[in-house]
Parts: C-alpha cells; sequence; structure tokens
C-alpha cells in the first residue's frame, strides 16, 4: 500500500471510531517517513479529540466502553514512559475485551519494557491470535524472543511481520539481527540489502548497513565490515551502537590507534554507555594499554557493576599483568553473577587447570559437547581439556581435544595457505630493484629492534631480555607495520604492487610516530609482532637504524607449540591444521633467507636452543646485534613486572630453562602431516 493510500485509510478509520487501527497506520508512515506532515496531525487530532471525550464509534455507547477509544491515552501514556500505569490500564481492558487485539499488543509492550518478556510474548501470542493480520505483534513478538536468546523462534516472527508488511523496515531489519543470531546468513543479508534499496528512512538504512557490517565480521571481512559501519554512520551519526561495532572491526584489523579515537569520542557523547566501555577496554587489552584497560574495566563497572563481559575483560587484564589473584576474583564474581555464563568458568580453568577427574573436569566435557555452547567457548574448552589430559600423561586423549579445538578454528575461521603463498612470493620482489637512500630517523626518534620469526620461537624471551636493559622500553607485539602496509595495499586476499621511494618513506614516518609514542625519549624500542618477518626487507630498506633478530628454534617443536595453544584473534589460522604449519614454516623460512641474504649485516639470526643453553654467550650477541652495550640486568629478564600478553606469559616470568623443545616428541605418532610438510627442516 502507496504512503498516500494508508494515510487516507488510517483517516477513514479515524472517522469511523476505530482509532487504535487509524494510530498504528500513522505510526507505520511515521516509522518510514518520520517528517511526515500527515501522520503526525492525524496521530495528533486522536490524541486532540480524545483529551475532549468525542472518540466515539457509531452505535456505541460511552467512549470508555469502546476498546479502540480507551487505548488512545495508553497509547499516549506508553509513549511518555507511564509503563506501570499503561500496563494496569491495558490488563484491565484486556479483561473487559479479551479478544481486542491492539489492547494484548499494548499490554505486550508494556510487559517487554519492564522486562517480563516470557509474558509478553503471551500477550503477543493472544493479540495474533485474536487478528492474525496484526504485524506489529509478530514484530514485537520477535523482540522479546531475541531478548529470551530463542533466535530461530524470533527469526521466524519477524519473517511473519515482513510477510504481512513488507513496506515496514523495521521489520525486516528486526529480521535480519535474528537471522544473523540464527545463524541463516543468507536471509540475513536479503533483508538487510531490501532496506538498503527501498527504504527512505536513513536511520533504517544506517541500521541495514550495520547488519551488513556484522555479516561480515563474522565471515572475517573485518575491512569490508569497517566500510560498511563507515557508511552506515555517515547517515546516522548520533547511532553509538554503529560506532562500538565500527570499533571491533578495527580492532580485528589491529588498526587500534582508529578504533581507540573513535570509541573515545564516542565515551565523550555518552559516559553511561556501558558497552562502549567494555569495547574501549578490550581494545586497550589488545593494543598492549594493560594499565589503562584495567581502568576502563573499572569505570565501567561503576556504571554496571554485574556486567559479565567487563568482570571477563577485567580477569584477563589481571592474567596479562601477572595478577592470578585479581584475575580469580574478577572470574569467580562474574560466575557469581551468571552461574550459567562460560565466560567465569573459562577464566577459572585457565587459572587452575582441572584433573580428569574432578567435577571442574567433567563439567568442562558438558559444555564443550553441548551444541548450545558457542564454537569460540567450545574451542576454549576443549584447550583446557586437552592441557587437563597432558598434564594426566594421556597423550592419545589429550590429542583427540587439541585436533577437535582446532577443527573447530578452522571451521570458523577459514584459512587458504596458498593466499599467503602468493603474497610471500610477491615480497621477494617488493623492493625497487635499486634501493634509494632512505631519509635519516630524527635525531629524537627510537631506532628499531624488531623480533621477528614464527610464533611461539622464543620472541618473548628476546623481548624480555632486551626490556631489562636501561636503553630500552618493550614495545610488545606491535601492529603498526601490518596495518600501513595494508592501507598500501599489501593483504592476504592479494599481494599489492611494488613499493616506490614515496611509499618507503610512508612506511617509515608512521613507524617512528608510533616508535616514538611508545618509547617516550627512549633509545630503543623493541617490536616483537613474529609475524613481521613479512616485512623485514622492507622496514630495513625504509630505516637505516633498524635491526632485526630473528628467533630460529626447532621447526618441530615451533609447530607443535603453535598447534597446541589457543591464540587471540586471527592472525595465525595456519596454526589450525597441521600440513598448513609445516608448509608455512618452510615458507616463513624461505622468506627469511631472502631478507637475511640482502640485508645480512642488519638481520641476526637468534638460535633458540643455544639461548637456553647458553644464555650468557647467546644472550651478549643479541645486545651487540641490536649495537646496545652489555648490562648485567639483561641476564634477570625474569624479575621484570612488565605486562606480557602473549602465550608465554608465565614463562617469562621464570629462570631460562632447558628442554622446551622436545615436548613435541610425545605427540609425533599424531603429527605426521606437520612431519611430511617440514621434510628436512629440523
Amino acid at each position: 500500500m502507496s504512503v498516500d493510500a494508508t494515510l487516507r485509510k488510517a483517516a477513514k478509520l479515524a472517522k469511523q471510531g476505530d482509532t487504535a487501527r487509524a494510530a498504528q497506520l500513522y505510526q507505520q508512515v511515521l516509522e518510514a517517513f518520520p517528517n511526515n506532515a500527515r501522520a503526525r496531525q492525524g496521530l495528533t487530532g486522536l490524541a486532540r479529540k480524545n483529551e475532549r471525550g468525542q472518540l466515539r464509534a457509531p452505535g456505541t455507547g460511552p467512549a470508555a466502553n469502546n476498546p479502540d477509544t480507551a487505548l488512545v491515552p495508553l497509547m499516549q501514556a506508553f509513549k511518555r514512559g507511564r509503563i506501570e500505569a499503561v500496563l494496569a490500564g491495558t490488563r484491565a481492558l484486556a479483561m473487559a475485551h479479551p479478544n481486542h487485539a491492539e489492547t494484548l499488543n499494548l499490554l505486550g509492550l508494556a510487559q517487554q519494557r519492564l522486562g517480563q518478556d516470557a509474558e509478553a510474548i503471551e500477550s503477543f501470542d493472544r493479540a495474533i491470535a485474536a487478528d492474525p493480520a496484526l504485524a506489529i505483534a509478530y514484530h514485537n513478538k520477535a523482540a522479546s524472543l531475541m531478548t529470551l536468546e530463542r533466535f530461530e523462534a524470533a527469526a521466524e516472527a519477524a519473517l511473519e511481520t515482513v510477510r504481512l508488511a513488507p513496506g515496514f523496515s523495521e521489520g525486516h531489519l528486526s529480521a535480519g539481527f535474528a537471522l544473523i543470531k540464527a545463524r541463516r546468513i543468507d536471509e540475513a543479508e536479503a533483508r538487510f540489502r531490501a532496506v538498503i534499496a527501498k527504504s527512505r528512512n536513513e536511520k533504517a538504512r544506517a541500521r541495514a548497513w550495520m547488519g551488513r557490517g556484522i555479516i561480515k565480521q563474522i565471515e572475517n571481512g573485518f575491512q569490508e565490515a569497517s566500510t560498511f559501519y563507515e557508511k552506515a554512520q555517515g547517515l546516522d551519526p548520533n547511532n553509538l551502537e554503529i560506532v562500538n561495532n565500527w570499533a571491533v572491526a578495527l580492532d580485528a584489523t589491529h588498526d587500534y590507534g582508529r578504533a581507540l579515537a573513535l570509541l573515545e569520542n564516542a565515551l565523550a557523547r555518552d559516559p553511561r554507555m556501558v558497552s562502549l566501555h567494555g569495547t574501549y577496554a578490550r581494545t586497550l587489552l589488545r593494543d598492549n594499554q594493560i594499565e589503562e584497560a584495567v581502568q576502563a574495566c573499572k569505570t565501567g563497572l561503576e556504571l554496571n557493576p554485574d556486567s559479565i563481559r567487563l568482570l571477563g575483560t577485567l580477569g584477563n587484564c589481571y592474567m596479562t599483568l601477572g595478577d592470578r589473584d585479581g584475575a580469580r576474583a574478577a572470574f569467580e564474581k562474574a560466575g557469581a553473577l551468571a552461574p550459567g555464563s562460560i565466560i567465569g568458568k573459562i577464566g577459572i580453568l585457565k587459572l587452575a587447570t582441572p584433573t580428569p577427574d574432578s567435577a571442574d573436569y567433567a563439567e568442562a566435557l558438558r559444555l564443550a559437547e553441548n551444541e548450545t555452547t558457542s564454537a569460540m567457548n567450545r574451542v576454549a574448552l576443549d584447550f583446557v581439556l586437552f592441557e587437563a589430559n597432558d598434564r594426566a600423561g594421556d597423550a592419545e586423549r589429550a590429542f583427540s581435544h587439541l585436533e577437535r579445538a582446532n577443527r573447530t578454528r578452522r571451521e570458523i575461521q577459514p584459512y587458504d595457505i596458498d593466499k599467503d603463498r602468493a603474497m610471500f612470493t610477491a615480497l621477494k620482489t617488493a623492493l625497487p630493484a635499486r634501493l634509494p637512500t632512505p631519509a635519516p630517523r630524527p635525531t629524537d626518534a627510537p631506532r628499531p629492534v624488531l623480533v621477528v620469526g614464527m610464533p611461539r620461537s622464543g620472541t618473548s624471551l628476546v623481548e624480555q631480555i632486551l626490556a631489562n636493559h636501561s636503553a630500552v622500553v618493550a614495545g610488545g607485539e606491535m601492529h603498526t607495520l601490518a596495518v600501513t602496509m595494508r592501507k598500501l595495499g599489501w593483504n592476504i586476499e592479494r599481494p599489492g604492487d611494488p613499493l616506490d621511494p614515496a611509499q618507503l618513506s610512508e612506511i617509515a614516518e608512521v613507524y617512528r610516530a608510533e616508535l616514538a609514542r611508545i618509547g617516550q625519549g627512549a633509545e630503543v624500542v623493541t617490536d616483537k609482532m613474529p609475524l613481521n618477518f613479512r616485512w623485514v626487507g622492507i622496514v630495513l630498506a625504509a630505516m637505516p637504524e633498524a635491526r632485526v633478530l630473528f628467533m630460529r628454534r626447532d621447526a618441530r617443536a615451533t609447530c607443535w607449540s603453535n598447534y597446541r595453544h589457543n591464540f587471540a584473534g586471527g592472525g595465525n589460522r595456519f596454526g589450525n591444521d597441521l600440513a598448513d604449519l609445516g608448509h608455512y614454516y618452510r615458507m616463513h623460512h624461505d622468506l627469511m633467507t631472502h631478507w637475511s641474504g640482502m640485508f645480512a649485516e642488519r638481520v641476526h639470526t637468534v638460535p633458540y636452543e643455544r639461548l637456553t643453553e647458553n644464555q650468557e654467550v647467546e644472550t651478549r650477541k643479541i645486545l651487540a646485534a641490536a649495537d646496545l652495550d652489555w648490562e648485567d640486568a639483561c641476564l634477570e629478564f625474569h624479575k621484570s613486572g612488565r605486562a606480557v600478553r602473549t602465550a608465554s606469559a608465565s614463562q617469562v616470568r621464570k629462570k631460562m630453562y632447558k628442554g622446551s623443545s622436545e615436548a613435541w616428541r610425545r605427540y609425533e605418532p599424531f603429527l605426521g602431516p606437520m612431519l611430511e610438510a617440514l621434510g628436512d627442516l629440523r
């Protein structure tokens, strides 16, 4: 029905005294066109007539005995937020007119607003039984079903709304978000596209772009998701939910600076939005600003002390800082507030791995095998179960949980090794044949020492050694190079074009600025992002002051350690498959051989096993390669109190230990695809 036809019908119903249906039609128009003057005037007229007691359907008694008439002031009260009064009024009206659909619908809305969603669903069902064509009742029912996390039922109710009212944008949006939760992604995408194509309401189109962004995030298309959120915010700049989702997408691409700037601006506009504090805290944590993340958690918890997600993030912050007591307190509080929540349970299980005969183990197993447990939580639980059986010496059972965990990760984090192979090949020709003379670094800028290699090759250990030097500030796993290269067109989806001198200067300028921010006047800043091995040659070509420490650990031990650890984020998806792991290791070794050949004097290979066996000898070589004078403190690396946010966090707080590179041998019978791919590499 066109807008004009809808308005004519509303006016006719109002004239006949059917004020509830008239109001519903006026509201429908205003949902799509908030500034429609005729709809606004129609609603105002209905209210004024009611106030004068003039609304009476032809042939009926006093207005109070007519449910359509009696409903109008209740609708006005609902708009003014007088929900308790509406609840009482609609209950009384429903008793007198038990089959009046509009009354039952408004009763459901009042119950919904008061958090009584189960009761609301019953009221909406009664409304639908009284009038199966009442689309808005299906729409409202879908909202309550979403709150109760009954996603399939919510999707079906919302789709019925769309069938009955195909021009109702909010119905399409409701269906889209419910379908996402029900994992019916293609159907959700269709609902959002319909709103973008047909709705004239900018806010509705903004939410549709946001929905498409969420879908892209689910599909790990974070860059495209970020583009969609940017479009959404352009349409509705005041919708901070869009900003929150956009920041999450930027966080996933390690563009922390931009994500934090968006969140800080949003928090200045609405400092009481708890979800913003949660995203802000998690982004600070991922950017290694641990103390700031703790404060963000505490600020959010002041607003909502019962936020399970904030408590979980706070627990992770304390774990990063080595404060096990603080972590336990946060996780235990989360568990006490929501006994059914897995966030607290997983945190506690990570702090104290259960034994296979314990009640905690049985509970972890039950949750890991429950289909209603989210995929990422099943992964975390299977890693806990692996650790429990590994410590108990049951290698076969331990590996079964590890294999299942990695299989689940492969399903939710797809990986195509051929794309990495193409990029690594292209990187060998990314530099100009004749290298330009780079601009010298500013005298007050720190110089970088990159500690690179495969994850789990010892980068955390070497950075911890360097961090105890008086001239060094540890930068941790910096993502600046990956983000900059992505902006220049280099990403896993396609290799970029060869870099020109201007682009090399841009890389140096951006990297130096970030080093200066972190270093605060230090001589050296370390960057221990392992996967920066990809950009080693580019950094060395752009920055004459840069030095590289390349970690070389036993290939079998390194790959096994990648497979057995549950890494945060999706940067090491190659680690979810044994064959991919072996092939990726060979590719990384080949690329580093290429870079070392080009820049032999500025790349130093650190043999991990020799470092653990001859600590002082190898530490002296490391400091010399980093152009640093000897300091005895570097032998006491384990005494540093700095936060370490990697899988090696607990290890680098202990003295140097030997033998870790032999742990893979217990699982050798299960590692055939990895060992075959590694071939003769050791």
